[in-house]
């Protein structure tokens, strides 16, 4: 047994055993039984969950939406609905101005009324802040007006039609009493205190977290009292917790190689929904070599990204599109892919003058080797072992390659330092991914790639592209929706041709459940099981 399955297991001994009613079989239900604890494992530590020291996107932002709700909210499908506001909210026809009323009975977890004025001070709040996921939701804003402690109107610099699924849905609302005066929000250390129907009781440095249900949530009281989130860094470490039955879910996707072990597990039920988180081959395009499009092209069609699905994800994932986009997302372009073909690659590499190759076979510029290093988290091993077989492939194309496999902080500091991108980046390439909300924004081909940081604010490897730029301009300064998806439909195809990432693939989200400890789960596309469906009445 290793090490950190027995911190799981003294965790959980010092923790709450959890006790639950039996749904008398594995069949997820709609009217599910009220459970006293459950232990649910998640795959790293997150700070204290606030939006502003959260660290990932999955569990990160997922957990934290049980702790903080925000304006508007998607469904168990990822349709847009009011959450916080009462139903007859109005947008104009320039989707400029958003006229909106609170719903009643909003308290934040100490007991203090939720009011319009905490909304107006989380958007201004988040302009005086470095995290520039806010940032850029709040910069797009003219002016917020509250008339009183419920009515709010929202009048954007220009008009969006993706700010309701790209700003309000995704804006956690947070307490002014409590980060009043708080100069830096990263740097807080008090209490987490939120608004949604969990709220932080307890947590213990890379140990656990305990959660438990806000009394009063104006949806209804959690189904589950108390969730007890040990820290498990260890894929297999958690197949062992799971099996056991030590805990009855986790953050984490199962491994595919264990799929057949836990159907055959009884009380474990496998629930399944599409991925929209994607592993990807991000490159720094201010490097020499990966700062021509040419060349990242031609890594691209050296790797065979079919075989490596097979191999690594054994076929439970599905195929990237270099656009970004899943092909079942609305506009999305797929007629442009890169088929594995070695000979192109080689072609292109050719054509670009480094024909002479060393004794190891790699390429030579001059004197000098062409050789990168691919950063990867080290507690992912179907990452490392991805990162490996891109090794395999580009030594194949005459390109060198080093994988180093570090600690996920330590590899999000030389990516993406301070979460932030004008900070610049120090890294050659990274085996990178971001999380489903990003999939699901109609706006990010433009905060992935947009030269303006402040637009761009996703832009991790630096790329810079006259043309691309152009297009996010025409796409930003048009209100028309139907404009807006032509311009996204050239966007993705330019975004293919120069290739600032290979989009691989989606990893299908598989998880396994106690479904006889407790049979409320709820799967929520690109979200998983942990999502506010599986807890609320």
């Amino acid at each position: 047994m290793n090490k950190t399955y027995k911190k799981i297991i003294l965790c959980l001994v010092c923790l709450f055993m959890f006790t639950g009613c039996t749904s008398g079989g594995s069949k997820i239900t709609e009217e599910a039984a009220s459970v006293d604890t459950l232990v649910i494992a998640v795959s790293r530590d997150e700070n204290t969950f606030t939006p502003y020291t959260y660290v990932t996107g999955s569990p990160g932002l997922d957990v934290l939406r049980l702790v903080y709700d925000s304006l508007f909210s998607f469904d168990i499908d990822n349709n847009i609905i009011p959450w916080m506001i009462e139903d007859g909210y109005t947008v104009d026809a320039d989707n400029r101005v958003y006229r909106m009323v609170l719903k009643d009975g909003l308290f934040w977890h100490d007991g203090v009324p939720l009011t319009a004025g905490d909304v107006k001070f989380t958007f201004d709040y988040a302009l005086t802040q470095a995290r520039s996921r806010w940032k850029g939701i709040a910069s797009q804003i003219e002016s917020l007006v509250i008339e009183n402690e419920k009515d709010i109107t929202i009048t954007l610099i220009s008009g969006n039609p993706n700010y309701l699924r790209g700003g309000l849905c995704d804006m956690p609302i947070i307490p002014k009493h409590i980060y009043e005066g708080i100069e830096d929000a990263g740097e807080y250390a008090g209490d987490t205190i939120g608004s949604s129907l969990y709220k932080l009781k307890e947590y213990k440095i890379g140990e656990f977290y305990i959660f438990e249900a806000a009394e009063g949530y104006f949806k209804g009281d959690a189904r589950v009292s108390t969730l007890n989130m040990p820290i498990m860094t260890d894929a297999a470490a958690v197949s062992q917790a799971l099996i056991a039955k030590q805990i009855s879910a986790s953050t984490r996707n199962i491994p595919p190689e264990t799929i057949r072990v836990f159907e055959n597990t009884e009380g474990i039920e496998i629930l399944s929904c599409r991925g929209y988180a994607p592993v990807m081959l991000q490159f720094n395009c201010e490097r020499k070599y990966l700062s021509e499009p040419e060349f990242r092209s031609a890594i691209a069609y050296a790797l065979d990204i079919d075989a490596m699905i097979g191999t690594v994800a054994l076929g439970y994932a599905d195929k990237g599109l270099p656009g970004f986009y899943t092909d079942d997302m609305a506009g999305a372009l797929s007629s442009r892919v890169y088929e594995y073909n070695p000979d192109t690659a080689n072609s292109i590499l050719d054509g670009l003058g480094y024909t002479e190759k060393n004794a190891s076979g790699i390429r030579m510029d001059g004197a000098s080797p062409i050789t990168f290093e691919v950063l990867v988290y080290s507690s992912n091993t179907a990452r490392i072992r991805t990162a490996e077989l891109i090794r395999e492939y580009l030594s194949s194309a005459g390109i060198g390659v080093t994988v180093s496999a570090m600690e996920a902080d330590t590899v999000d500091e030389y990516v993406w330092p301070e979460f932030d991108v004008s900070e610049g980046r120090d890294y050659d390439m990274a085996m990178w991914g971001w999380s489903a909300p990003v999939q699901l924004n109609p706006a990010s081909l433009v905060r992935l790639g947009m030269s303006d940081y402040d637009s761009g604010d996703l832009n991790i490897g630096g790329m810079r592209s006259g043309a691309y730029d152009s297009l996010c301009e025409s796409y930003l300064g048009t209100v028309n929706a139907g404009q807006r998806e032509e311009i996204s439909k050239n966007l993705q195809s330019l975004l293919a041709e120069l290739a600032p990432f290979v989009n691989l693939w989606y990893d299908r989200m598989n998880y396994a459940v106690d479904a006889a400890a407790y049979d409320g789960w709820a799967v929520q596309k690109g979200a998983g099981v942990i999502n506010r469906y599986s807890f609320l009445p």
